[in-house]
């Protein structure tokens, strides 16, 4: 009695797993599509990898609903292997997709700081009097405040 609700336990955490390892494999996969960087093609070799042992995962997890308690420690342990291995690729995805987005976060910034120096850089050009004004009278008030302390 003990013995099955252990196994009872034991299949309803690896369903729920699967259900998670689902809705997950269908979240990368959609933001994949709508990735447009460098490492999509990478990404994309990864999920199908994940998608490949989650396929295995599920049919290692029929096979533990199906089994008897003779075969049971057996495929128990080959499920745990193929769950770890899921796990795994799921590690190796968001590690992927974690470097995708702070590579993309990265070339935004820089665009973004390249656009306001170019603009500073023309407005310098356009009032060169008044940008040095400007320049000298910063200076004159950080020099004061840095004085003072």
């Amino acid at each position: 009695m003990k013995n099955e609700t252990n196994r009872d336990k034991f299949l309803s955490s690896l369903e729920s797993t699967l259900n998670q390892y689902e809705r997950k494999i269908k979240k990368f996969s959609k933001n994949m599509a709508n990735s447009t960087s460098e490492g999509k093609e990478s990404l994309s070799q990864a999920i199908k990898n994940v998608q490949k042992k989650y396929q295995k995962a599920e049919k290692v997890y029929q096979n533990l609903k199906a089994s008897t308690e003779d075969n049971w420690e057996d495929i128990k342990s080959q499920a745990s292997e193929i769950f770890d291995e899921l796990h795994d690729g799921f590690n190796e995805i968001t590690d992927n997709f974690s470097w995708d987005h702070l590579n993309q976060a990265t070339e935004e910034a820089m665009d973004y700081g390249q656009e306001k120096l170019d603009q500073l850089s023309d407005c310098i050009r356009k009032k060169p009097f008044t940008s040095a004004l400007w320049a000298l009278g910063i200076g004159f008030i950080l020099g004061k405040m840095l004085r003072s302390k």
